[in-house]
């Protein structure tokens, strides 16, 4: 298993649900998506603009009961740097998700 599957697992099970969600929006937000909406009510909605061969947006939701993830993207798959990010983004939640 991967390092941030075990990462995940360690602050799902140490730490509330909401700290979950905020822990994987800052990893979000350090992979270059910026915060729309501030963590409330257990969703946080992320956007990106990556630049390669012009300029993309992508769209991040993520909704966080129980320690679980979702997210949910927008992007152009022939965008490799919003592809990347995606990637980077589902890594993220799946490692929520699987803990």
């Amino acid at each position: 298993m991967p390092p941030m599957y075990y990462f995940a697992y360690g602050f799902k099970k140490l730490c509330p649900p909401l700290y979950a969600l905020q822990v994987a929006e800052q990893a979000l937000v350090n992979a270059g998506f910026s915060v729309f909406d501030p963590v409330a009510a257990g969703k946080v909605t992320l956007g990106g603009t990556q630049v390669a061969d012009g300029a993309m947006v992508t769209v991040v939701a993520m909704d966080c009961e129980g320690g679980a993830a979702v997210v949910v993207n927008g992007f152009c798959a022939s965008d490799m740097a919003v592809a990347a990010a995606r990637t980077y983004a589902e890594g993220v939640a799946g490692a929520i998700n699987q803990a």
